[in-house]
């Protein structure tokens, strides 16, 4: 991490602009918010903010992403561990993302049916933390799997949880979280239903019947 970083002066213009990036995006796309408009609200200079992001929707999806580091590590911890059962790794963090869209709820409405490219820059981190998680699960299987399964596994992953999401947000968010993971888990794709064998290895099905 640089100094600059650690510095309390760039953590304090950074909160004040993260304050009013909310604000601002709760009401109109990141694309529409201009960075004059933002560093003028948060009391910034245009200099300031660029030594944060070069966009406000670089500076939104930054604040987002940031927020999702908070448990992802956890999760990602919990797809190798052979006390957790493979699915129950996966309802977590569907009920994590439910959860993290539900604290930034305006600004993920605006975001998705305003379909800002805030939302594809999100979209890109779930597809690279997922290849990170998908590795760390395979560690643990019983067979070998190579890079064209995961990248496609991750690439898949990226849609499920857009999806979940989306649907979520355009329905108005009325279902619990409970009920949409519930639901959402009926259309898993069988290598997240893996179960682990005698030796606590995941046996992921690479082949469907017949072929």
């Amino acid at each position: 991490m640089s100094t600059e970083r650690i510095d309390p002066r760039f953590q304090r213009s950074h909160d004040a602009i993260a304050a009013v990036m909310l604000e601002l995006a709760a009401q109109v796309p990141a694309e529409q918010i201009t960075v004059r408009d933002l560093a003028q609200a948060a009391g910034v200079s245009r200099q300031t903010f660029y030594r944060h992001a070069s966009s406000p929707v670089e500076f939104l999806s930054g604040i987002l992403i940031e927020d999702m580091h908070r448990f992802a590590p956890a999760l990602v911890g919990s797809l190798s561990d052979p006390s957790v059962r493979f699915e129950d790794a996966w309802r977590a963090l569907y009920s994590g993302m439910l959860d993290h869209v539900n604290r930034f709820a305006p600004v993920y409405q605006v975001m998705v049916s305003r379909q800002s490219t805030a939302f594809n820059a999100i979209n890109n981190w779930f597809v690279a933390s997922g290849r990170e998680f998908i590795r760390d699960a395979i560690a643990s299987s019983a067979g070998t799997l190579d890079d064209t399964w995961i990248e496609l596994a991750a690439q898949q992953q990226a849609g499920n949880v857009s999806a979940i999401l989306k649907t979520w947000i355009l329905e108005g968010m009325t279902k619990s979280p409970e009920y949409m993971v519930n639901l959402f888990m009926t259309l898993a794709p069988p290598w997240q239903l893996a179960r682990r064998n005698e030796s606590g290895k995941l046996d992921f099905p690479t082949r469907r019947h017949g072929t």
